[in-house]
């Protein structure tokens, strides 16, 4: 049977804790930084708007005939000159 109250025991919990205290600080350091990327999100959204319509003609660019591609070249450039009125804020 172990002694309870030893000199080892604080030196084991300081151990054990110091592990934990590391555990909960990157977890709260991700959490920080989540959350800020998704403020940076919020900040403009027409911005982000804009940019997932951009990302779905392009997609949709690689996929379709010579003669969409005409069309879609164009709605392309109008998206981005409209986007580029919104510039993306960084905070």
């Amino acid at each position: 049977m172990f002694l309870r109250g030893g000199i080892i025991s604080p030196l084991l919990s300081n151990l054990i804790l110091h592990e934990f205290d590391k555990y909960i600080e990157k977890l709260i350091t991700d959490r920080e930084i989540m959350n800020k990327k998704k403020r940076k999100e919020l900040l403009n959204p027409i911005y982000n708007h804009l940019t997932k319509q951009k990302n779905m003609i392009r997609q949709e660019m690689t996929t379709s005939s010579q003669d969409d591609l005409n069309d879609l070249r164009k709605k392309f450039r109008k998206i981005l000159r409209e986007r580029n009125r919104y510039k993306k804020k960084d905070t």
